[in-house]
């Protein structure tokens, strides 16, 4: 089975275009990690040292990341969100490494530090691309696609 996967990208500020392709690319691994296709990606933040533990702004153990949001399908009808960091290797090394996913969550849940929805109106969007991701089959898809032909 091979698929087209398009999904649409939304920036909070207006990065370079060179910076606009990385941000995408380390988006979309960290999004895919769980194995979902997502349809919208809201990069929240570029690549940066800090997070919120325990309600306390502080440099992130794990390192530097992108901070971005997600939807599939089925969020976008639920109207949910999954939050998300990419880790990278490092400020120069945009090589994603690593990548972690809150529960899933309304779309109207308000960030404490500043008061905001984490997944903000239309308004407060300043750029947005789609983007179109062909997928590779992984093995247990292969398998099961060599078992459905043989039957």
């Amino acid at each position: 089975m091979s698929t087209i996967n398009t999904v649409k990208f939304c920036f909070l500020n207006r990065p370079s275009t060179q910076t606009v392709r990385q941000y995408i690319a380390i988006a979309y691994q960290a999004a895919t990690d769980q194995k979902l296709y997502p349809k919208v990606v809201l990069i929240r933040s570029g690549i940066h040292p800090t997070t919120t533990i325990d309600g306390k702004y502080q440099k992130d153990p794990k390192g530097d990341h992108l901070t971005l949001c997600f939807k599939d399908e089925a969020m976008l009808v639920k109207g949910t969100h999954v939050a998300s960091h990419g880790y990278v290797y490092s400020k120069a090394d945009w090589d994603i490494r690593e990548a972690c996913h809150s529960s899933e969550k309304p779309d109207s849940t308000i960030m404490k530090r500043n008061g905001r929805a984490v997944w903000p109106p239309g308004g407060a969007i300043q750029y947005e691309i789609e983007v179109a991701f062909g997928h590779v089959p992984d093995d247990s898809e292969i398998s099961s696609e060599n078992k459905e032909s043989e039957q």
